[in-house]
This record gives structure tokens, C-alpha cells and sequence, in this order.
């Protein structure tokens, strides 16, 4: 166990009265919930590694020091939050977690997000992200809600999804009183959807003001649309090395850059 920062070993003798490093694999495989959250403001403490526990379905492990969440040997897991982890440089791999259903983060200095391989995943909740500029959903399409609030990336992919109940995704006040600075109109995000997707599913508060919140566009087979969404897509390295800044800057100025990009196609 000398993977498991003692922190963890702490809330699972507490929780189940279970020592970790004595522990046969039964009671270790019995463990299904750890909550760390907030635990400890220790800024050495930065591997968090709870794959000795594969049955687990739950981990709260929001607000710590976080440079390496390992979660791999958790093939049970559901739910995973790790919001408002504190650290620029978070290594995160979900490869392996292919039954989970729920995440939730934000705050966090993560860049790029990969769900292929959670097929099963319901929902993804992610709010006050600076850093996020990629999201990857094509394989999710159980996905029901979906949340990127105050969340500066500059597009989302919906269009492979068909079973959204929910969504709410905008850059929330980041460019208040900032129309037309970087370009005409307000930054927004872009949103691809299918041909079926229905608008009243976005947050009201959201949709009535779509105008600042973000930018809606419908792709069908052979469109200027989808010409335009694999363009972008095209794009990926240069988005992810879009640089955090307080004002968003750059995310703003790629924003009409793209909307130049579609008018022009």
C-alpha cells in the first residue's frame, strides 16, 4: 500500500475500522464509498491513489492538492467528484472506469476532459473552469446533463448525443460589458447539436439570454455545418494551447476567429 497516502488509509479506518495495511482483500474489495474531500490543505500530499479499492462506486476527493488522481484499478466506480482541486497540472485517466455514471469538478486547472470510455456516463457537472478547453462526449450517449458553468471552452460536440435531458453550458459573466471589445457581439461558447436536438432543454435563464451565452449551431450530413465543426475539430492542438488569463483574452479572440472561419466557408 505505499502508493496510498496516509490520508486515505485514516478515512477508511475511520469509516469501515478497516487498517489498510493489514487488510485482507476481502474487506478491501468490501469498501464501496471514500470521502477525502477537503481532508487536508497539505501541499506535498499530491498522489491520490485509491485502485486498491476495485469494487469502489464513490469518491469525493474536491478540494485537495491534487497532481495525480488514479482511480484506474476502480472498475466499479460511479461517481467521481474532484472539484475545486488545487493544483495547475492534474493528471487524470477514466480509461478504466467504464461503468461510471457521474462527475464532477471544476476549479481545477484541467485542460482537456476524455470521456471515451465511459459509455455509461449520466452526467458531468463542471462549473468556474479557466483552464478547460476540450471536452470529449462522442462515445457518451447516455449522457443526460450536462453542465460547463462559467466554463471558458470554446466549443462543445453534442452532436452524437440524442438522449440530453438537460444542459447548461455558458462562459456566466466572464465578458460582462464586453461586447464588441474583441469582436462584434459577446464570446460565446459554440455549441454543435444534431438535427433533433431540442433548444427548450437549455437552462431557461441561459437560453433567454443566448445571445452573450452561447452560440447554437445545427449540423446535418454534408452540411457547411459539419464542414465547419471538422475544421474545428481540426483544431485541437491549437485550442488546448490556448493560455489561462483573468479577462479570457484569447479564448474571446479564437471565438470570432471561428466565426470568421464559418462565414467565410
Amino acid at each position: 500500500m505505499n502508493n496510498m497516502n496516509q490520508y486515505i488509509k485514516n478515512v477508511v479506518k475511520r469509516m469501515y475500522q478497516i487498517d489498510v495495511d493489514t487488510a485482507s482483500k476481502e474487506q478491501l474489495e468490501a469498501i464501496e464509498e471514500i470521502n477525502v474531500s477537503d481532508i487536508t490543505m497539505n501541499s506535498e500530499v499530491t498522489t491520490w491513489n485509491f485502485s486498491e479499492f476495485p469494487n469502489l462506486k464513490k469518491i469525493d476527493c474536491s478540494y485537495l492538492f491534487i497532481k495525480d488522481l488514479i482511480t484506474t484499478g476502480c472498475t466499479e466506480l460511479e461517481y467521481l467528484r474532484w472539484e475545486g482541486v488545487r493544483g495547475n497540472d492534474i493528471h487524470l485517466d477514466l480509461s478504466t472506469n467504464k461503468k461510471l455514471k457521474k462527475v464532477v469538478g471544476g476549479q481545477d486547472g484541467i485542460v482537456e476532459l476524455d470521456f471515451s470510455f465511459n459509455p455509461l456516463l449520466e452526467e458531468v457537472s463542471m462549473s468556474l473552469s479557466q483552464s478547460l478547453r476540450w471536452i470529449e462526449l462522442s462515445h457518451c450517449n447516455n449522457l443526460k446533463r450536462l453542465t460547463l458553468f462559467g466554463v471558458l471552452i470554446p466549443f462543445v460536440d453534442l452532436t452524437a448525443l440524442h438522449n440530453l435531458e438537460y444542459v447548461n453550458i455558458s462562459y456566466m459573466n466572464q465578458y460582462r460589458n464586453m461586447a464588441d471589445e474583441y469582436g462584434d457581439g459577446y464570446p460565446r461558447p459554440i455549441l454543435f447539436v444534431n438535427e433533433d436536438f431540442n433548444e427548450s432543454i437549455i437552462e431557461d435563464h441561459t437560453r433567454q439570454y443566448s445571445y452573450y451565452t452561447y452560440k447554437l449551431i445545427k449540423v446535418s450530413e454534408g452540411s457547411k455545418e459539419q464542414k465547419f465543426l471538422n475544421e474545428v475539430k481540426a483544431m485541437k492542438e491549437k485550442i488546448l494551447s490556448i493560455p489561462v488569463d483573468r479577462k479570457g483574452k484569447y479564448v474571446a479572440i479564437l471565438h470570432y476567429a471561428l466565426m470568421d472561419k464559418l462565414n467565410n466557408l
